[in-house]
């Protein structure tokens, strides 16, 4: 995958995945003129439903492009498979090749497991979560990647996933009426918010989870103004 040459952002194919890269010096009036024209130039891959990654070279500190990207691929109904906050590494082998032993990934070993910054509001973890990790956190946690299949995430706050959860998610111990599950698709073994839980619940893109009436329902996404806060903190 060769990405030199890119103006300040550029829709580009690898032969199996489609991309979005936007340029470390690319700003968020930037990207507000130039990325209608660029979806014009992908929309028979929209049309066909394909999942589009988007890579933001230069990681955090562009995180205000996040909202409006969010917005406008929803608004396009563009599918949104991950948000890479630098270049991604290919995968050479699958969790099952791997066939990993499971153990429990707390906050004082997660820094030797995961790479990560931490704050006092919410655990960011730059990688997905693989089959038998365990992580958990007495706060918000934010993931850069999948919860794959296998994988489970315990958390007293909310979560938020610029992935695909596929595995077990149990978050909002400490107030479960206020808390959420964000995640870009939704294809979990079980989702539970304090004491409710549902193994049914799925969505193809953007959703928000949270406790509605006695049970897990999902919401639509009117304002995520929030995800900026979390990536700037």
């Amino acid at each position: 995958m060769n990405f030199r040459g890119v103006s300040m952002l550029d829709f580009r194919f690898d032969g199996e995945n489609l991309f979005l890269w936007i340029e470390k010096n690319t700003t968020l009036e930037e990207l507000k003129l130039l990325l209608d024209e660029k979806i014009k130039s992908i929309n028979s891959f929209i049309e066909e439903g394909a999942l589009i990654s988007v890579i933001i070279e230069n990681g955090l500190d562009q995180a205000d492009l996040v909202p409006f990207l969010l917005q406008r691929f929803i608004e396009k109904s563009i599918k949104l498979e991950s948000i890479h906050f630098k270049k991604p590494v290919k995968k050479i082998f699958s969790d099952t090749q791997l066939n990993i032993k499971k153990e429990k990934i707390t906050d004082e070993k997660m820094s030797e497991n995961l790479p990560e910054a931490n704050n006092s509001k919410s655990k960011l973890i730059f990688s997905s979560i693989r089959s038998g990790q365990v992580v958990e956190h007495d706060g918000d946690i934010v993931i850069i990647g999948n919860v794959n299949l296998g994988a489970e995430i315990h958390g007293s706050g909310n979560l938020i996933v610029f992935g695909d959860i596929k595995g077990t998610v149990k978050i909002g111990t400490g107030n479960p009426e206020e808390a959420y599950i964000l995640s870009m698709n939704l294809h979990p073994n079980l989702l539970q918010i304090g004491n409710i839980h549902s193994n049914s619940i799925a969505s193809d893109g953007l959703a928000m989870c949270v406790i509605k009436n006695g049970r897990l329902s999902l919401e639509p996404i009117l304002n995520i103004d929030y995800i900026k806060d979390y990536l700037k903190n």
